[in-house]
């Protein structure tokens, strides 16, 4: 039993350090971060993160791959065919819909001090956003070949709007305090973006 708390089971306690290091960086930003505070808010010794984490920099990678691993942009247009507007709306309203359930971890999205003394983290932040962009691509270039939307639209183009509308979007939600339903904007772009396809 750690003499600061009750001894949980191993993916438990992950899982609160994990929530404790989200809280702290949304709260207080990202150097506000330390192993301290996160175990002061769990009420456990640092010897205990240590135990489930190497460092500060695993707890933020592991808060990074949550983040991309549980992106649904991808899961929700990839390998399927069908058509292209209703794969593209399912797509955000999915990406919207686990934000909004999931707000605190707008904060990893626009931490740039974070990026910038871990530049691993930023090479796997990019890898991800790279993969989105390309993934609508592809499906915009197959819709274009079926003959399904116009070939006038340039998909490289389309992907970049429609991955900036919803950051851009989320980054609103947040600064305005999440105080509106975020998927409800999501129905609003993608009636917009699908005019470029048309």
């Amino acid at each position: 039993m750690d003499p600061l708390g009750q001894k949980l089971p191993s993916e438990k306690r992950k899982k609160e350090i994990i929530e404790a290091a989200l809280e702290i960086i949304d709260e207080e930003g990202f150097s506000a971060l330390t192993i301290r505070k996160i175990a002061r808010r769990n009420k456990i010794t640092e010897a205990a993160i240590y135990r489930h984490f190497q460092s500060k920099k695993d707890i933020i990678d592991h808060l990074c791959s949550i983040l991309f691993i549980d992106n649904p942009v991808i899961s929700s247009i990839q390998k399927r065919t069908g058509n292209p507007f209703e794969l593209l709306e399912e797509a955000m309203e999915r990406q919207l819909a686990w934000i909004e359930t999931n707000p605190r971890f707008t904060a990893i999205l626009f931490q740039e001090e974070l990026f910038l003394e871990y530049p691993d983290i930023r090479e796997k932040f990019n890898f991800y956003r790279s993969h989105k962009e390309k993934t609508i691509e592809q499906l915009i270039i197959s819709a274009q070949k079926e003959g399904l939307i116009s070939t006038n639209a340039d998909p490289r183009i389309f992907a970049l709007l429609y991955m900036g509308s919803i950051r851009i979007s989320v980054l609103r939600w947040r600064s305005e305090g999440f105080s509106y339903p975020l998927q409800g904007e999501g129905k609003k772009l993608t009636r917009e973006l699908f005019k470029i396809l048309r």
